[in-house]
This record gives C-alpha cells, sequence and structure tokens, in this order.
C-alpha cells in the first residue's frame, strides 16, 4: 500500500460485521488486498471474475482516496440495532408459529407485515414450511435409540438375518395442494392456471414391502385397510418364500 501512496485502512474483524458483509464489499476488500500484493488488473480479473471496467475504476479510486468504502447514503437509518436484532431472534423462538408481524409487535417493533419480514431476515431468521415426520413419544424414541446403540456394529453377515418390513398408503395427487404458480392477478380463474383435484384426494391404496441386506424384497398390494388377518397371510404366503430367496 505505501508504494501506492495510499493512506492505511484499517480492515475491521468484527463477526458481525462479517456476517452481515455482502458480496460487493467482499470483492472490494479482496481487490484491496490483491492490489497490495502486488497483483495487476488482469490478474485479478482472472482470479475474482469482476470486470475490467470495474476492476479500473475501483484502482483510481483507491489511489484517489486510499479506500473503497462506499460514502455515506441518504435515507432513514436503520432502527434495528444489533441489540434489537437479537432481542428480536429471542421473541422469534418463543413464537416461532406466528406471523412476521405478530413477532415483530410482540418485540415491541410497530411496523408492516413486509418491514417486520425484513428485521427477521436480518437477524437470520426465514420461514420455512414445516418437516413432516412420524410422531413418535419419548418412550418410542428411547426405545428406537436404545435398539440402535445395539445394534450399530453388526457385522454384514448378522445383518443377513433381519428383514425388516412396513405397509404404507400411497394417495392420488398427494402434495401438489399447494403448488404456487406466477401469473396476474386478473388470470387466476383460467382454466390453465388452476390445479383440478378429486374429492378425498383421488382414493389411495395400501401396500406392502420388505427389506434387508441384500436388496429390497416383494411389493404386496393390499385390498383394503391392513388387519391383523391380512398382515398374517402376508406373514405365511410371502415373507417365507423371500426368506427362503436369501438362503
Amino acid at each position: 500500500m505505501a508504494l501506492l501512496g495510499l493512506r492505511p485502512h484499517k480492515v475491521g474483524t468484527n463477526k458481525f460485521w462479517d456476517s452481515k458483509m455482502t458480496k460487493n464489499k467482499s470483492d472490494r476488500l479482496n481487490f484491496v488486498r490483491l492490489v497490495a500484493a502486488g497483483k495487476s488488473v488482469e490478474e485479478i480479473m482472472s482470479i475474482s471474475g469482476i470486470p475490467r471496467s470495474t476492476l479500473f475504476r475501483w484502482k483510481a479510486k483507491l489511489i484517489r482516496e486510499g479506500h473503497l468504502e462506499a460514502k455515506p447514503h441518504s435515507g432513514r437509518p436503520s432502527l434495528m440495532s444489533p441489540r434489537a436484532l437479537r432481542h428480536l431472534s429471542r421473541i422469534s423462538k418463543k413464537n416461532s408459529r406466528r406471523s412476521a408481524t405478530f413477532i415483530a409487535r410482540a418485540a415491541g417493533f410497530d411496523v408492516d407485515v413486509k418491514t417486520a419480514r425484513k428485521y427477521l431476515k436480518e437477524c437470520g431468521v426465514f420461514s420455512f414450511k414445516m418437516i413432516r415426520r412420524q410422531f413418535l413419544t419419548r418412550r418410542h424414541a428411547k426405545l428406537r435409540l436404545k435398539w440402535a446403540c445395539e445394534h450399530l456394529g453388526f457385522s454384514g453377515d448378522q445383518w443377513r438375518k433381519w428383514v425388516f418390513s412396513d405397509e404404507c398408503s400411497v394417495e392420488m395427487m398427494c402434495g401438489e395442494a399447494g403448488q404456487r404458480v406466477w401469473i396476474k392477478p386478473d388470470d387466476r380463474l383460467k382454466p390453465w392456471n388452476v390445479k383440478m383435484i378429486k374429492q378425498k384426494g383421488g382414493g389411495s391404496v395400501m401396500v406392502w414391502a420388505a427389506i434387508s441386506v441384500l436388496g429390497c424384497g416383494p411389493l404386496v398390494f393390499v385390498e383394503g385397510k391392513m388387519n391383523k388377518i391380512k398382515y398374517l397371510e402376508i406373514m405365511k404366503n410371502t415373507i417365507d418364500q423371500y426368506l427362503n430367496n436369501l438362503t
């Protein structure tokens, strides 16, 4: 930097600032470091992929002003300090299933929904669809964990003696009701923008299957609902033959 006649510029290492640094600011910082290391504009362009015109503009400003800091912009300053963001993050953990507006107002910020979502994103909180998993009681979870720990060290030969089976109800048109489209409001009822569905999802079919360390087992279609009699019938007519094939 001294060779260019530039005044020294201290680069901060605050973790909060680093986490909020935009890509443009990061590119500028890397540019300053590469120039200080004696790299040419062509070399920096091949490393960073930034256009040549942008690099020459940055270099001219670096020589003229000694830094690449953006000038202060006009406009209303942000109301959210780092402390306020931490407070909002804590409130969101207690109200994760409520709306963005409710969370912001619970934290003491009377803002509209757009601003509330913006503040939540600033503190690293985003909106997702909840992941669906099979319900387990604490007793079931402990039993499953215990079984997994007991069989963690099983060898391939030991797993050959095990077969896992389960039944599942497969529904038609399942999971398609929430599909999103980008259209104009007046086109919402056009036939090609409407998702046709059937009553009760269009029906379902019950299947039973098994797997082992050697691969997939048979797939059995069950008429109606699975009950004790049908399950025992599958065990008798299917699983014995499958086990014989494994040996």
